[in-house]
């Protein structure tokens, strides 16, 4: 999502947003490039050199509409905005994907908190940031992962962890 975030921010010509998106990219490669490194067995490998490709191939054809096609800049924009938008609200509404199993067992032990309170926090803060720079794109993607990562707090108030420690 960085990159597609940076990418979006280069065509606003907004400083703030390509500084924290390109940090934010820089720490998804370190973290992806470590993860391979250390955690990832023989026999999966060869599935997440597939992700790894799509993804690339996904990255590459953004860049090449982006930089090389004959659109105007503001449909550019429109369109990748889109794009941020939608790929934000997935990935804020990904924990969502265990909420039978949180209502089945009573339970929120099968979701990740830190991820999810992060995630509060930051599209919280990058909603307040749509808001001041008056960009629509920025501002309700942030403003649903917000309620959607808010109503995830919820669920630990309402069907706290049973593990033991916690």
């Amino acid at each position: 999502m960085a990159g597609t975030w940076l990418t979006y921010s280069l065509l606003l010509w907004d400083a703030s947003m390509s500084i924290t998106n390109a940090v934010g990219l820089t720490l998804q490669v370190i973290y992806l490039c470590t993860y391979v490194r250390y955690c990832i067995a023989s026999g999966p490998w060869r599935t997440v050199r597939r992700q790894m490709l799509v993804t690339t191939l996904v990255v590459a054809a953004i860049q090449y509409y982006v930089f090389l096609s004959d659109d105007e800049n503001e449909t550019i924009k429109t369109r990748i905005g889109l794009m941020c938008c939608l790929g934000s609200i997935i990935f804020c509404a990904s924990p969502l994907v265990s909420l039978a199993e949180v209502f089945r067992t009573r339970s929120t032990d099968m979701l990740p908190f830190p991820l999810i309170f992060a995630t509060f926090l930051v599209s919280g803060l990058w909603w307040l940031y749509g808001i001041i720079i008056q960009n629509s794109f920025v501002k309700y993607p942030n403003l649903i992962g917000f309620g959607l990562s808010g109503f995830q707090l919820f669920l630990f108030i309402v069907y706290p962890n049973k593990r033991k420690g916690n």
